[in-house]
Order: C-alpha cells, then structure tokens, then sequence
C-alpha cells in the first residue's frame, strides 16, 4: 500500500491569501449537512470535494464523452472568530442538499 502524503494545512492570513484559497476551492461540492457553525467556539466549519483545478487530469481516463477525467479531493475547513453566519438562497432542505462553492470572499 503507498504511504499518504502528509495533509496540506493552509492559513489565510491576509486578503491575497484569502483569493487563493478561494481559487482553490472554487466548484467545490459542499454536502449541506457537512456544515457546522459552532457558535460558542465562533468557528465555522465545512467539508468540501474540491475540484483540483491545480493538477493535471488523470492519464488514460476519460469520461463516457471523451473528456478527460480530473482529479477532486476531500478537504476540511475552518474559520475562526465568525461571530454570526446568514444564509441567503439555500434550499429548504439544506442538509439534502449538494452546493456548489463559487468563491469566498
């Protein structure tokens, strides 16, 4: 069995870095119920399968319509110090639901 790679940890600490992670995590599928606000903590949390938009596509696969096939990874996120979270246009079910991430800023 190949041993894993040790986890990549990134922390924002600045505006720019804060544009890429969300470049990093843009088309990230995000289930509705892997997303927690711990409100006593002022954390906010979520697990995204996030597109990997910076690795090469996958050698010899291709999907049914011939395009090749790219990688997606799960990954955790946190953010610390939210004092309060607000929702706008999400499904009633949200915990159903699948979202697709777009950008954070």
């Amino acid at each position: 069995m190949a041993k894993m790679a040790d986890p990549l940890r990134l922390k924002v600490s600045s505006d720019e870095d804060l544009q890429v992670l969300s470049a990093l995590l843009q088309d990230a599928i995000i289930p509705g119920e892997d997303m927690v606000y711990a409100r006593a903590d002022q954390r906010f949390i979520l697990v995204a399968n996030r597109f990997c938009w910076d690795q090469p596509t996958e050698d010899g696969l291709v999907s049914e319509s011939g395009e090749p096939v790219f990688q997606r990874q799960l990954c955790g996120v946190q953010f610390l110090g939210v004092s309060r979270v607000q929702t706008s246009g999400l499904p009633a079910d949200r915990k159903a639901a699948l979202l697709n991430l777009l950008a954070i800023t």
